[in-house]
């Protein structure tokens, strides 16, 4: 795959590296979803029928249709900004038919007795087919991340049946098992999803670390490269990529904050021993970091992201000593 005899300049071997450990990276991806279809898919019926059961205040049905928007929006956006990206080397390509064959990742040999223009469309929609299933992958996770913070929400609004005195002990008991009962589940669906994506997640973070050095690097070097829009709309994907999950997870983070505040909101002083040492278990629980990991090694949140950028500067400044 990558293949650097074809490569004629440094230009042409910054769009081979970034480009071919990008679908390396990809194909990751899809394996280890194909490996692990079924649990998804248990995930994914698990996450389906939580509202049923703990959704009841309309309150939480406006938070649940504001986040249906947002796990939209970020399909959009993400998918607009890959197509751009095709579009952008469908234009290229055009402009420079030569490249089909010789530069990644249009690097699929075809006979010559086809028309350009077929081969041409060829190319093109084998990249642009690889570049939606990342789409996929990667959204599935975002929108699943999405879905524990909307539930952490959800959560955070039924302990506020308990902060009145006029509830009997019983009932206040019971609704307290059963937040204690959604927490719990909440937890169990967050490490399904974490042993779901955590590896994937930290191949793609060295790799965006990569892209994003040597892309840099080559802006800095060779500014006005060949083909260096195409390579800059490809190193934009990579932003929107790593930034989406990052701040989902911290938004996770940071809702999570908010259950012990909320447990302690509570009347608890008015609902017997029983209660308040319920509470206090729950209480124990929710102030453990609810936060995902780069394949369990490191959590992910934006400062995460404003590492990789930090380092990825660090290097690209070393680089740039070296080439000086």
């Amino acid at each position: 795959m990558l293949d650097l005899s074809y490569c004629n300049s440094f230009n042409d071997i910054v769009q081979n590296l970034s480009l071919s450990v990008t679908h390396l990276s990809g194909t990751v991806k899809v394996l280890n979803v194909l490996f692990r279809i079924r649990k998804l898919q248990a995930v994914l019926e698990e996450v389906r029928g939580l509202p049923s059961r703990y959704v009841k205040k309309e309150e939480q049905h406006a938070i649940f249709r504001t986040s249906e928007i947002k796990n939209k929006l970020i399909v959009i956006v993400y998918s607009s900004t890959v197509t751009c990206t095709c579009l952008a080397a469908l234009f290229a390509m055009i402009k420079e038919p030569t490249m089909g064959g010789r530069k990644f990742p249009f690097r699929a040999h075809l006979p010559d007795s086809l028309p350009m223009s077929v081969r041409i469309l060829y190319w093109w929609f084998a990249v642009f087919i690889l570049g939606i299933q990342i789409v996929a992958i990667d959204s599935i996770n975002i929108l699943l991340v999405n879905q524990i913070q909307s539930h952490l929400k959800f959560l955070t609004i039924n302990f506020s049946d308990l902060t009145s005195s006029a509830i009997l002990q019983k009932d206040a008991c019971s609704k307290l098992a059963e937040c204690l009962e959604y927490h719990q589940l909440i937890l169990r669906i967050r490490d399904d999803i974490e042993n779901l994506f955590k590896y994937p997640i930290l191949f793609q973070f060295f790799v965006s670390l990569l892209v994003i050095v040597v892309t840099g690097f080559q802006a800095i070097v060779l500014p006005a490269a060949e083909g260096g829009l195409l390579i800059y709309f490809y190193c934009s994907g990579v932003f929107f990529q790593l930034f989406s999950i990052c701040w989902f997870t911290n938004q996770v983070m940071e809702e999570n904050k908010l259950l012990v505040q909320a447990g302690y909101d509570t009347a608890w002083f008015e609902y017997g021993d029983r209660y308040c040492k319920m509470l206090l278990i729950f209480m124990i629980n929710a102030q453990k970091p609810l936060t995902f990991t780069i394949g369990g090694f490191s959590g992910l949140s934006l400062n995460t992201f404003s590492g990789v950028l930090s380092r990825s500067y660090s290097y690209i400044a070393v680089l740039r000593q070296v080439y000086a």
